[in-house]
């Protein structure tokens, strides 16, 4: 297994299988939620709380060339319409090789103890041209 460290994000790169839904569709009700965003499989891999902070591993794969991921934003949102915003992921922009799949582990600020399960996780790709990365139904370990 290969492993690389790119600032804050841990890398792990490894071959597997994908099955994966179309473009710009979410995964309802699975235990690892999973997307399609410009051309790029994401899966949610881990989400649980460190400490104060809620940590988000997620595996990200294409089949396609030339493909980038930087998330810049992250929104939460609960059942009850509760939001959770952070503004400022510290992350550079990533290249996804060809055929291999990543792990991306974001930091995504403080979450209450009273949050068990999000409705919705958008991810603010700078390479997507404004278009999030959505996640249905991501549960928080604790």
């Amino acid at each position: 297994m290969n492993r690389f460290i790119l600032l804050a994000i841990g890398c792990v790169l490894f071959a597997g299988p994908s099955v994966f839904l179309e473009s710009g569709q979410a995964s309802k009700d699975e235990a690892n939620p999973k997307t399609s965003q410009n051309g790029v499989d994401f899966e949610v891999i881990s989400s649980k709380m460190s400490g104060n902070n809620w940590e988000v591993t997620l595996s990200a794969f294409t089949e396609e060339g030339n493909k980038r991921v930087r998330f810049t934003k992250s929104r939460a949102l609960t059942e009850d319409g509760k939001t959770y915003e952070n503004q400022f992921l510290k992350m550079k922009g990533l290249n996804l090789p060809l055929g291999q799949r990543i792990q991306i582990k974001l930091d995504l600020g403080p979450l209450p103890a009273s949050v068990n399960k999000l409705a919705t996780v958008e991810l603010q790709d700078f390479f997507a041209k404004g278009k999030a990365t959505v996640f249905k139904n991501v549960r928080v370990d604790r």
